[in-house]
Protein backbone atom coordinates (compact mmCIF):
# COMPACT_ATOMS: atom_id res chain seq x y z
CA UNK A 1 0.00 0.00 0.00
CA UNK A 2 1.08 3.58 -0.51
CA UNK A 3 1.50 6.72 1.41
CA UNK A 4 -2.01 8.13 1.40
CA UNK A 5 -5.57 7.50 2.54
CA UNK A 6 -8.32 5.65 0.69
CA UNK A 7 -10.46 7.66 -1.72
CA UNK A 8 -14.20 7.85 -1.13
CA UNK A 9 -15.40 6.63 -4.55
CA UNK A 10 -18.91 7.97 -3.99
CA UNK A 11 -17.67 11.53 -3.81
CA UNK A 12 -14.43 11.32 -5.75
CA UNK A 13 -14.18 13.95 -8.42
CA UNK A 14 -17.53 15.61 -7.60
CA UNK A 15 -16.65 19.30 -7.72
CA UNK A 16 -13.12 18.64 -6.47
CA UNK A 17 -9.88 19.22 -8.31
CA UNK A 18 -6.75 17.09 -7.88
CA UNK A 19 -5.23 19.47 -5.32
CA UNK A 20 -8.21 18.84 -3.02
CA UNK A 21 -6.75 15.38 -2.34
CA UNK A 22 -4.22 15.52 0.46
CA UNK A 23 -1.94 12.78 -0.86
CA UNK A 24 -1.77 14.24 -4.34
CA UNK A 25 -1.33 17.78 -3.03
CA UNK A 26 1.66 16.74 -0.92
CA UNK A 27 3.24 14.87 -3.83
CA UNK A 28 2.62 17.79 -6.21
CA UNK A 29 4.32 20.29 -3.89
CA UNK A 30 7.24 17.91 -3.33
CA UNK A 31 7.53 17.45 -7.10
CA UNK A 32 7.45 21.20 -7.70
CA UNK A 33 10.39 21.71 -5.36
CA UNK A 34 12.30 18.83 -6.89
CA UNK A 35 11.70 20.14 -10.43
CA UNK A 36 12.98 23.59 -9.49
CA UNK A 37 16.05 22.09 -7.84
CA UNK A 38 16.81 19.97 -10.90
CA UNK A 39 16.46 22.76 -13.47
CA UNK A 40 18.45 25.17 -11.35
CA UNK A 41 21.19 22.56 -10.96
CA UNK A 42 21.25 21.91 -14.73
CA UNK A 43 21.89 25.58 -15.44
CA UNK A 44 24.59 25.91 -12.76
CA UNK A 45 26.31 22.70 -13.88
CA UNK A 46 26.33 23.88 -17.51
CA UNK A 47 27.80 27.24 -16.49
CA UNK A 48 30.43 25.58 -14.31
CA UNK A 49 31.43 23.14 -17.06
CA UNK A 50 31.75 25.95 -19.59
CA UNK A 51 34.11 27.68 -17.13
CA UNK A 52 36.14 24.53 -16.50
CA UNK A 53 36.53 23.52 -20.16
CA UNK A 54 36.18 25.45 -23.43
CA UNK A 55 35.90 22.21 -25.44
CA UNK A 56 32.54 21.83 -27.26
CA UNK A 57 32.94 18.05 -27.07
CA UNK A 58 33.40 18.07 -23.31
CA UNK A 59 30.44 20.40 -22.84
CA UNK A 60 28.26 18.20 -25.05
CA UNK A 61 28.88 15.34 -22.63
CA UNK A 62 26.64 17.10 -20.11
CA UNK A 63 23.65 16.37 -22.38
CA UNK A 64 24.77 12.75 -22.61
CA UNK A 65 24.69 12.45 -18.82
CA UNK A 66 20.96 13.21 -19.06
CA UNK A 67 19.96 11.01 -21.98
CA UNK A 68 22.03 7.88 -21.34
CA UNK A 69 20.58 7.11 -17.87
CA UNK A 70 17.02 7.64 -19.10
CA UNK A 71 17.49 5.30 -22.04
CA UNK A 72 19.17 2.51 -20.09
CA UNK A 73 17.64 2.68 -16.61
CA UNK A 74 14.02 3.90 -16.85
CA UNK A 75 12.43 0.63 -17.94
CA UNK A 76 14.41 -1.62 -15.53
CA UNK A 77 13.57 0.88 -12.78
CA UNK A 78 9.88 0.53 -13.60
CA UNK A 79 10.19 -3.26 -13.38
CA UNK A 80 11.87 -3.02 -9.98
CA UNK A 81 9.33 -0.46 -8.72
CA UNK A 82 6.48 -2.84 -9.51
CA UNK A 83 8.44 -5.74 -8.04
CA UNK A 84 9.85 -4.23 -4.84
CA UNK A 85 7.55 -1.24 -4.26
CA UNK A 86 7.40 2.33 -5.49
CA UNK A 87 8.22 3.72 -2.05
CA UNK A 88 11.40 1.63 -1.90
CA UNK A 89 12.62 3.01 -5.24
CA UNK A 90 11.62 6.60 -4.49
CA UNK A 91 13.24 6.63 -1.05
CA UNK A 92 16.61 5.22 -2.06
CA UNK A 93 16.89 7.12 -5.36
CA UNK A 94 16.23 10.34 -3.43
CA UNK A 95 18.95 9.42 -0.96
CA UNK A 96 21.41 8.98 -3.84
CA UNK A 97 20.37 12.37 -5.28
CA UNK A 98 20.96 14.12 -1.95
CA UNK A 99 24.42 12.56 -1.62
CA UNK A 100 25.36 13.52 -5.19
CA UNK A 101 24.10 17.10 -4.75
CA UNK A 102 25.93 17.35 -1.43
CA UNK A 103 29.06 16.16 -3.23
CA UNK A 104 28.66 19.00 -5.72
CA UNK A 105 28.36 21.47 -2.86
CA UNK A 106 31.38 20.14 -0.97
CA UNK A 107 33.62 20.05 -4.04
CA UNK A 108 32.55 23.53 -5.12
CA UNK A 109 33.27 24.98 -1.68
CA UNK A 110 36.70 23.32 -1.48
CA UNK A 111 37.70 24.13 -5.08
CA UNK A 112 37.83 20.45 -6.04
CA UNK A 113 35.06 20.43 -8.66
CA UNK A 114 36.82 19.16 -11.78
CA UNK A 115 35.34 18.21 -15.15
CA UNK A 116 35.41 14.54 -14.19
CA UNK A 117 33.67 15.10 -10.85
CA UNK A 118 31.08 17.41 -12.43
CA UNK A 119 30.13 14.95 -15.17
CA UNK A 120 30.22 11.96 -12.82
CA UNK A 121 28.01 13.51 -10.16
CA UNK A 122 25.61 14.89 -12.78
CA UNK A 123 25.39 11.39 -14.23
CA UNK A 124 24.55 10.07 -10.74
CA UNK A 125 21.79 12.69 -10.25
CA UNK A 126 20.32 12.03 -13.68
CA UNK A 127 20.46 8.27 -13.13
CA UNK A 128 18.54 8.80 -9.91
CA UNK A 129 15.97 10.87 -11.84
CA UNK A 130 15.63 8.15 -14.50
CA UNK A 131 15.06 5.56 -11.77
CA UNK A 132 12.58 7.81 -9.94
CA UNK A 133 10.39 8.89 -12.87
CA UNK A 134 8.39 5.66 -13.53
CA UNK A 135 7.68 5.04 -9.84
CA UNK A 136 6.85 8.71 -9.27
CA UNK A 137 4.26 8.83 -12.06
CA UNK A 138 2.63 5.63 -10.89
CA UNK A 139 2.53 6.87 -7.29
CA UNK A 140 1.04 10.27 -8.18
CA UNK A 141 -1.65 8.78 -10.42
CA UNK A 142 -2.60 6.28 -7.70
CA UNK A 143 -3.37 9.20 -5.37
CA UNK A 144 -6.36 10.34 -7.45
CA UNK A 145 -9.70 8.92 -8.56
CA UNK A 146 -9.71 7.79 -12.18
CA UNK A 147 -11.73 10.74 -13.48
CA UNK A 148 -9.14 13.21 -12.15
CA UNK A 149 -5.96 11.44 -13.23
CA UNK A 150 -5.70 13.41 -16.49
CA UNK A 151 -6.26 16.69 -14.66
CA UNK A 152 -3.50 15.58 -12.29
CA UNK A 153 -1.22 14.89 -15.27
CA UNK A 154 -1.93 18.43 -16.47
CA UNK A 155 -0.94 19.87 -13.09
CA UNK A 156 2.22 17.76 -13.16
CA UNK A 157 3.00 19.34 -16.53
CA UNK A 158 2.40 22.76 -14.97
CA UNK A 159 4.89 21.96 -12.20
CA UNK A 160 7.51 20.79 -14.68
CA UNK A 161 7.11 23.73 -17.05
CA UNK A 162 7.09 26.32 -14.27
CA UNK A 163 10.42 24.92 -13.12
CA UNK A 164 11.82 24.66 -16.65
CA UNK A 165 10.85 28.26 -17.43
CA UNK A 166 11.75 29.96 -14.16
CA UNK A 167 14.38 27.65 -12.63
CA UNK A 168 17.27 28.46 -15.01
CA UNK A 169 16.55 32.20 -14.73
CA UNK A 170 16.65 32.05 -10.92
CA UNK A 171 19.77 29.89 -11.03
CA UNK A 172 21.45 32.32 -13.44
CA UNK A 173 20.82 35.19 -11.06
CA UNK A 174 22.08 33.24 -8.04
CA UNK A 175 25.09 31.80 -9.91
CA UNK A 176 26.20 35.18 -11.24
CA UNK A 177 26.03 36.74 -7.78
CA UNK A 178 27.10 33.95 -5.43
CA UNK A 179 28.52 31.09 -7.51
CA UNK A 180 27.28 27.53 -7.76
CA UNK A 181 27.27 26.56 -4.07
CA UNK A 182 23.82 28.03 -3.19
CA UNK A 183 22.30 26.33 -6.23
CA UNK A 184 23.79 22.95 -5.35
CA UNK A 185 22.55 23.37 -1.77
CA UNK A 186 19.02 24.16 -2.94
CA UNK A 187 19.08 21.13 -5.23
CA UNK A 188 20.09 18.87 -2.34
CA UNK A 189 17.31 20.30 -0.16
CA UNK A 190 14.76 19.78 -2.96
CA UNK A 191 15.00 16.01 -2.44
CA UNK A 192 14.44 16.11 1.33
CA UNK A 193 10.65 16.23 1.00
CA UNK A 194 10.59 13.13 -1.18
CA UNK A 195 12.92 11.32 1.19
CA UNK A 196 10.82 12.22 4.22
CA UNK A 197 7.49 11.38 2.55
CA UNK A 198 8.54 7.86 1.63
CA UNK A 199 10.63 7.10 4.71
CA UNK A 200 7.85 5.03 6.28
CA UNK A 201 6.95 3.28 3.02
CA UNK A 202 10.30 2.22 1.64
CA UNK A 203 9.57 -1.47 2.30
CA UNK A 204 5.76 -1.68 2.45
CA UNK A 205 4.61 -0.20 -0.86
CA UNK A 206 4.08 -3.44 -2.76
CA UNK A 207 1.67 -4.11 -5.62
CA UNK A 208 0.51 -7.37 -7.15
CA UNK A 209 3.68 -7.23 -9.24
CA UNK A 210 5.65 -8.12 -6.11
CA UNK A 211 4.70 -11.78 -6.60
CA UNK A 212 6.38 -11.91 -10.02
CA UNK A 213 10.01 -12.56 -10.80
CA UNK A 214 11.76 -9.90 -12.88
CA UNK A 215 11.74 -12.11 -16.04
CA UNK A 216 8.01 -12.75 -15.55
CA UNK A 217 7.40 -9.01 -15.11
CA UNK A 218 9.31 -8.33 -18.33
CA UNK A 219 7.23 -10.90 -20.23
CA UNK A 220 4.06 -9.39 -18.77
CA UNK A 221 5.10 -5.97 -20.08
CA UNK A 222 5.71 -7.37 -23.57
CA UNK A 223 2.23 -8.91 -23.38
CA UNK A 224 0.82 -5.50 -22.46
CA UNK A 225 2.35 -3.97 -25.59
CA UNK A 226 1.06 -6.85 -27.70
CA UNK A 227 -2.47 -7.03 -26.30
CA UNK A 228 -3.35 -3.47 -25.26
CA UNK A 229 -4.47 -1.56 -28.34
CA UNK A 230 -4.48 1.74 -26.43
CA UNK A 231 -1.02 1.39 -24.90
CA UNK A 232 0.43 0.36 -28.25
CA UNK A 233 -1.26 3.34 -29.90
CA UNK A 234 0.24 5.69 -27.29
CA UNK A 235 3.73 4.35 -28.00
CA UNK A 236 3.34 4.54 -31.79
CA UNK A 237 1.67 7.95 -31.80
CA UNK A 238 4.35 9.19 -29.41
CA UNK A 239 7.05 7.89 -31.76
CA UNK A 240 5.45 9.56 -34.79
CA UNK A 241 4.94 12.90 -33.04
CA UNK A 242 8.10 13.37 -30.99
CA UNK A 243 10.55 12.29 -33.71
CA UNK A 244 9.82 15.58 -35.49
CA UNK A 245 7.99 17.44 -32.69
CA UNK A 246 11.19 17.95 -30.71
CA UNK A 247 12.89 19.79 -33.63
CA UNK A 248 12.21 23.30 -32.34
CA UNK A 249 13.33 22.48 -28.79
CA UNK A 250 16.57 20.85 -29.94
CA UNK A 251 17.45 23.28 -32.76
CA UNK A 252 16.27 26.56 -31.24
CA UNK A 253 19.59 27.57 -29.56
CA UNK A 254 21.74 27.03 -32.64
CA UNK A 255 19.13 28.56 -34.95
CA UNK A 256 18.63 31.71 -32.86
CA UNK A 257 22.29 32.30 -31.96
CA UNK A 258 24.17 30.98 -34.99
CA UNK A 259 21.78 31.28 -37.92
CA UNK A 260 20.21 34.58 -36.84
CA UNK A 261 23.18 35.93 -34.86
CA UNK A 262 21.09 36.88 -31.83
CA UNK A 263 22.32 37.13 -28.25
CA UNK A 264 22.10 34.73 -25.32
CA UNK A 265 19.48 36.92 -23.65
CA UNK A 266 17.36 36.85 -26.80
CA UNK A 267 17.75 33.09 -26.88
CA UNK A 268 16.53 32.98 -23.29
CA UNK A 269 13.47 35.04 -24.21
CA UNK A 270 12.70 32.74 -27.13
CA UNK A 271 12.92 29.67 -24.90
CA UNK A 272 10.79 31.37 -22.24
CA UNK A 273 8.09 32.03 -24.86
CA UNK A 274 7.72 28.30 -25.43
CA UNK A 275 7.72 27.75 -21.66
CA UNK A 276 4.92 30.28 -21.15
CA UNK A 277 2.84 28.48 -23.76
CA UNK A 278 3.39 25.17 -21.99
CA UNK A 279 2.30 26.68 -18.66
CA UNK A 280 -0.83 28.16 -20.24
CA UNK A 281 -1.77 24.81 -21.78
CA UNK A 282 -1.39 23.04 -18.43
CA UNK A 283 -4.11 25.34 -17.10
CA UNK A 284 -6.27 25.08 -20.22
CA UNK A 285 -6.14 21.33 -20.87
CA UNK A 286 -8.70 20.22 -18.22
CA UNK A 287 -11.33 22.35 -19.99
CA UNK A 288 -10.12 21.38 -23.44
CA UNK A 289 -10.40 17.65 -22.81
CA UNK A 290 -14.00 18.01 -21.65
CA UNK A 291 -14.92 19.43 -25.07
CA UNK A 292 -12.75 17.30 -27.38
CA UNK A 293 -11.49 13.74 -27.36
CA UNK A 294 -7.78 13.24 -26.77
CA UNK A 295 -7.51 11.54 -30.15
CA UNK A 296 -8.42 14.78 -31.93
CA UNK A 297 -6.42 17.00 -29.58
CA UNK A 298 -3.34 14.95 -30.50
CA UNK A 299 -4.12 15.41 -34.19
CA UNK A 300 -4.43 19.16 -33.64
CA UNK A 301 -1.14 19.18 -31.73
CA UNK A 302 0.59 17.43 -34.62
CA UNK A 303 -0.82 19.78 -37.27
CA UNK A 304 0.01 22.93 -35.27
CA UNK A 305 3.52 21.68 -34.42
CA UNK A 306 4.09 20.97 -38.12
CA UNK A 307 3.02 24.51 -39.01
CA UNK A 308 5.21 26.10 -36.31
CA UNK A 309 8.21 24.03 -37.43
CA UNK A 310 7.76 24.99 -41.07
CA UNK A 311 7.26 28.70 -40.41
CA UNK A 312 10.09 29.26 -37.90
CA UNK A 313 12.91 29.75 -40.48
CA UNK A 314 10.95 32.62 -42.05
CA UNK A 315 11.10 34.58 -38.79
CA UNK A 316 14.20 36.68 -38.16
CA UNK A 317 13.63 38.34 -34.77
CA UNK A 318 12.63 37.01 -31.36
CA UNK A 319 9.46 39.18 -31.17
CA UNK A 320 8.36 37.59 -34.45
CA UNK A 321 9.08 34.14 -33.04
CA UNK A 322 7.39 34.71 -29.68
CA UNK A 323 3.80 33.82 -30.62
CA UNK A 324 4.63 30.73 -32.75
CA UNK A 325 6.98 29.51 -30.02
CA UNK A 326 4.33 30.01 -27.33
CA UNK A 327 1.81 28.08 -29.44
CA UNK A 328 4.40 25.38 -30.07
CA UNK A 329 5.19 25.10 -26.37
CA UNK A 330 1.49 24.73 -25.61
CA UNK A 331 0.74 21.94 -28.10
CA UNK A 332 3.98 20.10 -27.33
CA UNK A 333 3.07 20.13 -23.64
CA UNK A 334 -0.44 18.87 -24.31
CA UNK A 335 0.92 15.92 -26.30
CA UNK A 336 3.16 14.94 -23.37
CA UNK A 337 0.29 15.42 -20.90
CA UNK A 338 -2.19 13.32 -22.89
CA UNK A 339 0.20 10.42 -23.31
CA UNK A 340 1.11 10.44 -19.61
CA UNK A 341 -2.55 10.64 -18.62
CA UNK A 342 -3.62 7.79 -20.89
CA UNK A 343 -0.96 5.48 -19.46
CA UNK A 344 -1.74 6.44 -15.87
CA UNK A 345 -5.49 5.93 -16.34
CA UNK A 346 -5.58 2.73 -18.35
CA UNK A 347 -2.58 0.63 -17.30
CA UNK A 348 -3.24 -1.42 -14.13
CA UNK A 349 -1.49 -0.06 -11.05
CA UNK A 350 0.64 -3.18 -10.60
CA UNK A 351 2.12 -2.63 -14.10
CA UNK A 352 2.06 1.16 -14.29
CA UNK A 353 5.64 1.95 -13.26
CA UNK A 354 7.18 -0.33 -15.88
CA UNK A 355 4.70 0.92 -18.53
CA UNK A 356 5.79 4.50 -17.79
CA UNK A 357 9.43 3.37 -17.89
CA UNK A 358 8.96 1.82 -21.33
CA UNK A 359 7.19 4.94 -22.58
CA UNK A 360 10.01 7.17 -21.27
CA UNK A 361 12.59 5.05 -23.12
CA UNK A 362 10.61 5.46 -26.36
CA UNK A 363 10.01 9.18 -25.71
CA UNK A 364 13.61 10.14 -25.02
CA UNK A 365 15.09 7.68 -27.49
CA UNK A 366 13.05 9.00 -30.38
CA UNK A 367 13.72 12.62 -29.38
CA UNK A 368 17.46 11.96 -29.36
CA UNK A 369 17.33 10.30 -32.77
CA UNK A 370 15.07 13.02 -34.15
CA UNK A 371 17.37 15.80 -32.98
CA UNK A 372 20.30 14.17 -34.79
CA UNK A 373 18.26 13.83 -37.99
CA UNK A 374 17.05 17.45 -37.74
CA UNK A 375 20.60 18.71 -37.29
CA UNK A 376 21.86 16.60 -40.18
CA UNK A 377 19.12 17.83 -42.52
CA UNK A 378 19.66 21.46 -41.48
CA UNK A 379 23.35 21.14 -42.35
CA UNK A 380 22.54 19.41 -45.63
CA UNK A 381 19.60 21.48 -46.91
CA UNK A 382 19.64 24.61 -44.78
CA UNK A 383 17.10 25.50 -42.08
CA UNK A 384 14.31 26.57 -44.42
CA UNK A 385 14.11 23.37 -46.46
CA UNK A 386 14.91 21.11 -43.51
CA UNK A 387 12.25 22.58 -41.22
CA UNK A 388 9.72 22.69 -44.05
CA UNK A 389 10.36 19.06 -44.92
CA UNK A 390 10.16 17.96 -41.29
CA UNK A 391 6.91 19.90 -40.85
CA UNK A 392 5.41 18.18 -43.89
CA UNK A 393 6.52 14.79 -42.56
CA UNK A 394 4.92 15.49 -39.18
CA UNK A 395 1.66 16.55 -40.85
CA UNK A 396 1.52 13.24 -42.74
CA UNK A 397 2.42 11.25 -39.60
CA UNK A 398 -0.27 13.03 -37.58
CA UNK A 399 -2.98 12.19 -40.08
CA UNK A 400 -1.71 8.62 -40.37
CA UNK A 401 -1.70 8.29 -36.59
CA UNK A 402 -5.29 9.41 -36.06
CA UNK A 403 -6.51 7.08 -38.84
CA UNK A 404 -4.39 4.01 -38.12
CA UNK A 405 -3.75 4.20 -34.36
CA UNK A 406 -6.58 6.16 -32.70
CA UNK A 407 -6.34 6.53 -28.94
CA UNK A 408 -9.89 5.40 -28.21
CA UNK A 409 -10.31 4.83 -24.51
CA UNK A 410 -11.88 1.62 -23.17
CA UNK A 411 -14.04 1.71 -20.06
CA UNK A 412 -11.85 0.37 -17.28
CA UNK A 413 -11.47 0.86 -13.55
CA UNK A 414 -8.58 0.77 -11.16
CA UNK A 415 -7.96 1.22 -7.47
CA UNK A 416 -7.02 4.67 -6.29
CA UNK A 417 -5.90 6.44 -3.14
CA UNK A 418 -5.90 10.00 -1.91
Amino acid sequence: MGAGLTVDHNSAGQGRGPLAYRGYRALWLIGLGRNFGTWMHNMAAAAALATLSPSPLVNSLLYATTMVPIFFFSFPAGLFADRFGRGFILFWSSAVSILAAAGFLALDLTGGLTVGWLLGLTFAINTSWAVTYPAWNAEVSAALPRELVKDGASLNSLSYNLARTMGPAIAGFVYSGFGGAPVYLLNALSFVGLLAYFFGHRSTDRSAGATLTVPDAFRQTIALVRESVLFRAVLIRGFLYFFVGQTIWSMLPVYVMRERGLSESQMGFASASAGVGAIAMALLYPRLRRRYEDNWILLGAGVITAACTAVLPALTTVPQMAVPLAVYGAVYAVAVTINNGLIQVHVPIDMRARAVGLYVVVLYGVQSAGSVVAGWLAGLWGYGWAFGGLGAALLCCSVLGVLRWPVTEPQVTHQVRS
